[in-house]
């Protein structure tokens, strides 16, 4: 198996630079092995690509042999090439990763449940006997997945594909990861989901950040910035030789024209209130970026058209700081994947806009929200928002501006039970099935629903938000679910509120939040046993605006 992992990953590292090296003519290098793929590369005023094969039988997975007769591909499509580019580059990462399962065998090798045998492909491909949740800790599967996801996005998308192709590139890399590199596994049915869906909801909104920075003036942050969001796409040029293609028309920070956006960075301070009565100081520190890539957007105009995918994007960290050490961390990131766009704004005399814009269409996002709330409990959430309808409403009246959105998710969420220590400590934990039993947390399926609304006058803001999650375990699919005696039901959920008072003073640089009210419900249930955990806060912030 070593052997057959070496020679595959040796494969991946061939096409990789082999595909990186497009722009850079044929490489000058000795006969192949007679076992090996070779591409072959034509100048870059002409590309084109020979794939040829030596007949030999290929085993790519364990007792599979693929025949190959000798055959010979020309490739001139440039979108073929940046297809297999793309294959490659995921492949070789794929194969980084296997090389640090198997340094790591000693601890991945308590999850080996399958042999590698036929029995156990058959379990795994054809009855699905072999398909479950996991049992990792929580953040390995609402964090480092969505993480990997967003990278096998970024490569397709820095690769010039589109967003559906990306995903789809995304969701094959994690089918053959849990297929292949784990092949002594179960698949994990929650990776499958998480990582692909998660992964075009963080890649996004962090390719769409890149592809802002690469659009404007050029100067050493902005490239260093595009590099940072979007690292693929930023190599790939340079590889190419491919310069930065600029908007055609910048603004006074030297970004596009075209392309509506909110940077910010924020810092606050504050008191809190939590369940028992207990108050303490608390500190806020954050950022974050809204994109519209519609340039009719919030200026005078008519428009009635398609928003692509993409047209609207959003990503914000927000981290706070208490007694001790952090106290929470948010992480939120959409992106929408297709609608419709209508638009009637005109100038009136004096200078204001009269008129409105609205998006209506679907959208997809990932949260992470990590938050002590004393009494003993730490509430952590992880969900992929798998897809829902998003609407985006903005009128305009004598220097009046309303701008009020909605959305609405299925999801699905790997949660902390908010009821699970009061239930162990009545009923003890055996027979529970064992994510739950030893990490505390359960999968399940929800809905949120999230309004928000803002009303801008002049330099005055008036802003609130509000967010409902409510989620039910799904039952039956523990990954030792025969040993499972206690299959009880949970359900949690959550509400969260945000109302904030800002001023802009002239410039524009900074907003000052005079008030922001925060608060979270929380609730669960494990049978007829039921908690409930909550606080509320109030405090100031300053927000830089870029």
């Amino acid at each position: 198996m070593h052997a057959r992992l070496a020679s595959t990953a040796l494969w991946a590292t061939q096409v990789l630079v082999a595909g990186g090296a497009l722009a850079a003519g044929p490489p000058a290098a000795p006969a192949p092995p007679p076992w090996a793929h070779v591409l072959a590369l034509d100048p870059p005023a002409s590309p084109r690509i020979s794939l040829t094969l030596d007949g030999r039988d290929w085993r790519v997975l364990p007792g599979v042999v693929v025949p190959l007769p000798p055959v010979e591909w020309p490739i001139e499509d440039p979108a073929v090439i940046a297809r297999l580019r793309v294959t490659g580059e995921i492949l070789l990462m794929l194969g980084l990763n296997a090389s640090l399962y198997w340094v790591g065998k000693t601890a991945n090798s308590a999850n080996w449940e399958l042999d590698g045998s036929w029995e156990s492909w058959r379990k795994k491909l054809i009855t699905l006997e072999g398909v479950s949740f996991d049992a990792n800790v929580l953040e390995t599967n609402v964090v480092f997945h969505p993480f990997g996801g967003a990278l096998y996005y970024l490569i397709a998308r820095g690769n010039d594909l589109g967003m559906a192709e990306s995903l789809l590139f995304s969701a094959a890399a994690s089918a053959f990861w849990e297929t292949v590199p784990e092949y002594r596994e179960k698949v994990s049915l929650n990776d499958l989901i998480f990582t692909p869906v998660t992964g075009i909801a963080l890649g996004e909104p962090l390719h769409a950040l890149g592809v802002l920075f690469e659009r404007g003036e050029g100067t050493a942050a902005h490239r260093a910035l595009a590099a940072v969001f979007s690292p693929f796409r930023a190599i790939h040029r340079w590889v190419d030789g491919r310069p930065a293609t600029r908007a055609p028309r910048l603004d006074e920070r030297g970004l596009p024209f075209d392309v509506r956006r909110r940077l910010e960075l924020s810092a606050g301070a504050g008191v809190v209130a939590r369940s028992g009565g207990k108050i303490a100081p608390e500190e806020r520190i954050g950022a974050g970026a809204e994109i519209i890539q519609i340039p009719e957007y919030g200026r005078p105009g008519r428009v009635a058209r398609p928003a692509p995918g993409g047209s609207f994007c959003e990503i914000a960290v927000e981290v706070a700081l208490g007694e001790p050490g952090a106290m929470g961390i948010d992480v939120f990131s959409k992106t929408t994947l297709g609608g419709y766009y209508w638009q009637d704004i005109a100038r009136r005399e004096g200078g204001g806009l009269s008129g409105y814009s609205l998006f209506a269409g679907a959208a997809t996002a990932f949260s992470y929200a990590w938050r002590d709330l004393s009494a003993g409990y730490t509430d952590k959430l992880g969900a992929a928002h798998l897809a829902g309808p998003s609407i985006d409403l903005a009128v305009y009246h004598r220097g009046l501006r309303v701008r009020a959105g909605l959305d609405a998710y299925v999801d699905f969420a790997a949660v902390r039970a908010a009821a699970l220590d009061a239930y162990v400590r009545r009923e003890a934990k055996s027979g529970l099935r064992s994510v739950l039993a030893d990490q505390g947390y359960y999968f399940a399926l929800g809905l949120t629903v999230a309004p928000s609304i803002s009303v801008r006058y002049g330099g005055v803001e008036l802003a609130g938000e509000l967010r409902r999650d409510v989620l039910d375990s799904i039952d039956g699919l523990d990954r030792l679910q025969q040993s499972v005696t206690n299959e009880v039901h949970l359900q949690d959920r959550r509400l969260g509120y945000r109302a904030r008072l800002a001023v802009t003073p002239p410039g524009g640089r900074v907003e000052i939040s005079l008030l922001e009210i925060e608060g979270l419900a929380r609730s669960g249930s494990i049978g007829v046993l039921r908690r409930t955990y909550g606080e509320i806060q109030a405090r100031t912030r300053a927000t830089f605006l870029f």
